[in-house]
């Protein structure tokens, strides 16, 4: 592999991370079983997919927020105070989907996966 290609490549994923992330991840982590961390393990010598590994194992799975049913959606609400908002607020945070939990799964495999093979390639004086 030519260097200059994995920088493009990190360049291009780094992108389409940016712009659609809960697309790129469902597609990574869900459809492809998280097998494109089996190929940056294989080319881990190079530095921008060193940093793409870096990045992608640093995705935060979170819960979209949920409203219950009978929740006031007004903008103006005048009568609350802050102790009901907070209070609505943790009730809102909402839980993580199958989809989600299955994401966050395949991660936390394919990093302990990595972790594991970095450390058969250390050599000895490391």
């Amino acid at each position: 592999m030519l260097p200059v290609l994995c920088g493009y490549f990190n360049k291009i994923l780094g992108f389409l991370l940016s712009k659609d992330k809960q697309r790129m991840c469902e597609y990574l982590l869900l459809k492809m079983e998280g097998a494109i961390f089996d190929g940056l393990m294989k080319h881990m010598s190079h530095h921008s997919l060193a940093l793409l590994t870096i990045e992608l194992l640093q995705i935060q799975i979170k819960a979209e927020p949920t409203k219950k049913a009978g929740l006031k959606t007004s903008m103006y609400e005048w009568e609350n105070s802050d102790q009901e908002n907070n209070e609505d607020e943790a009730e809102n945070e909402g839980v993580l989907t199958t989809e989600q939990q299955k994401m966050k799964q395949i991660l936390a495999a394919k990093g302990k996966q990595i972790v594991m093979g970095l450390l058969e390639n250390m050599s000895a004086k490391n």
